[in-house]
């Protein structure tokens, strides 16, 4: 299990020139660069270990994209080396444990979930996987907010960096893809859609947008709270959530039976009962 963020716009790998020396032996600005913002990362991480009491590793990916980063579980940061944000990424994972994101807790609460979703205990394992999956991503993208915030309030200046980085460069180039993917705008979703709304973007869904209103309170609520808080905020808001999608995706058999004539079979009505992709994780 892993904390991943926001943070999944296509920013531009940094590059240098080759060789990363002049003949001299002298670096290169650019790699210079490079091997400062890699020795402070690493000096972040051994700071907070001190400060928190925590024991947190660092991990550079290659990550072709330049994209994704995530703290796991045994408490590894994994970074792609060449992301343009590398301090802003380092920072936002090592506020999950200093603010105290609990995977033991979370655990807890995805069982919690399925349970409430599934009372009857009607759900095949494979729906009870993609309830935790879906919880997981939603309740993630509040935890962020959440933790972004703390971070905030104790570092103004990177506070602003980070709302400026999310309002400005994720949260258009994220737009800009979705409309590509759902051509007529109408996003289908939900995990998207709670991305675009909280990164106040103009994103429409005639699915979710009934939700709209409610994300945007809930992502008001976690901000500077603890992690149980953030939790107790949003659990209804989840459950509403993913209630309407398990409606979504069950067949709707009401509209099958015989017609009397002959013995043939009804058809159901067009778009009726056929699961779609309501809520897959982008």
């Amino acid at each position: 299990m892993t904390y991943r963020g926001i943070k999944r716009a296509k920013s531009p790998r940094l590059t240098w020139e080759w060789p990363p020396q002049y003949p001299n032996g002298v670096l290169k600005p650019g790699f210079k660069e490079y091997l400062d913002d890699i020795s402070v990362c690493q000096s972040l991480v051994e700071i907070f270990n001190e400060l928190v009491d925590l024991d947190l590793k660092l991990k550079w990916n290659n990550n072709k994209e330049g994209v994704e980063a995530f703290i796991t579980e045994d408490g590894t940061i994994n970074v792609p080396k060449m992301h343009p944000n590398r301090r802003i990424l380092v920072k936002h994972e090592i506020s999950h444990p200093a603010f105290g994101s609990c995977f033991t807790k979370l655990k807890a609460f995805l069982n919690y979930m399925v349970d409430r979703l599934d009372p009857n205990g009607t759900l095949t394992e494979r729906e009870k996987l993609a309830i935790r999956s879906d919880c997981s991503l939603i309740h993630n993208i509040f935890e962020d907010v959440r933790v972004d915030s703390c971070w905030a309030k104790v570092f103004p200046g990177d506070g602003r960096d980070l709302e400026d980085w999310h309002e400005n460069e994720i949260g258009p180039e994220i737009l800009y893809k979705s409309r590509k993917t759902y051509k007529n705008g109408n996003i289908k979703s939900l995990g998207l859609f709670i991305c675009l709304v909280i990164l106040k973007q103009p994103a429409r869904s005639t699915k979710w947008e009934k939700y709209k209103s409610r994300i945007l309170k809930c992502a008001e609520d976690v901000k500077l709270v603890n992690f149980d808080t953030c939790i107790i905020y949003i659990k209804d808001l989840i459950f509403d959530l993913l209630t309407d999608q398990l409606k979504a995706k069950k067949p709707n058999n009401s509209q099958q039976g015989t017609s009397g004539q002959g013995g043939k079979s009804g058809k159901p009505k067009s778009g009726k009962g056929q699961a779609n992709s309501n809520g897959q994780n982008n």
